[in-house]
């Protein structure tokens, strides 16, 4: 329909309107919050001062869409198309219950002008994972006015983002980057991967930067925290 090369001029309006689309992709995050928690500086008093208290309940509703224009999910846009399974849409709910103490132990003695115990620990129930408990314990230790030491241990925990469960697949050139792959050994792949990838039939002189290729990326609804 019309010549790239040509003279100037010779792209005309109507050749430009023929090769041209406008495109609209729509996309929601959606995150509803409802809490409830309670807290005082001293719940009662400990010979080193009063017993902090805090507890809370808390419920979240997570959700997520992107609804992309048939010329995206099509592929036929100009660039890196979203694939037929571009559009998608995800959600999943938690809800949490967590109480926290801090506890003077010592004040004002020798070696010990302050010594505190903090203490804390949370419930989380998530609509596709199941329950989880997660708990921290503190030690804040002045032996004198200028030191102060701290220990903590806690544990930790992360759930899959929508994102990450319910994105849609997107294409993209493996050139663009984003991808780094285990079995080169760029990547110092330890023995057992080595392993593995030699199972799977990959030379061991494989190079990843002169790999060319498209890759589709999507989310995986089976991850698990």
């Amino acid at each position: 329909p019309l010549n790239l090369f040509g003279p100037p001029g010779s792209i005309t309006p109507a050749m430009l309107a023929y090769i041209s689309a406008n495109e609209t992709n729509r996309y929601r995050d959606s995150s509803r919050v409802a809490e409830a928690h309670v807290s005082t500086d001293s719940l009662f008093s400990l010979p080193a001062g009063g017993l902090g208290f805090a507890a809370g309940i808390e419920h979240r509703a997570e959700s997520g869409s992107a609804v992309l224009d048939p010329l995206e999910t099509s592929g036929n846009a100009n660039g890196n198309g979203g694939g037929t399974n571009g559009s998608t849409r995800g959600s999943y709910s938690v809800s949490e219950a967590y109480v926290e103490l801090n506890a003077p132990l010592l004040a004002d003695k020798r070696f010990a002008e302050k010594l505190d115990l903090t203490l804390g620990t949370r419930y989380s129930h998530y609509s596709n994972f199941g329950g989880t408990t997660n708990s921290q314990l503190g030690l804040r230790w002045q032996p004198i006015d200028d030191v102060l030491l701290r220990a903590n241990y806690a544990q930790g925990f992360r759930a899959p983002s929508i994102d990450d469960l319910y994105a849609g697949a997107s294409n993209f050139s493996l050139a663009g980057g984003g991808i780094s792959d285990p079995c080169d050994a760029y990547n110092n792949p330890t023995p057992t991967v080595r392993a593995r990838c030699t199972a799977l039939g990959v030379p061991v002189d494989v190079n990843q930067q002169n790999e060319l290729g498209n890759v589709t990326e999507a989310g995986n609804p089976a991850l698990q925290p």
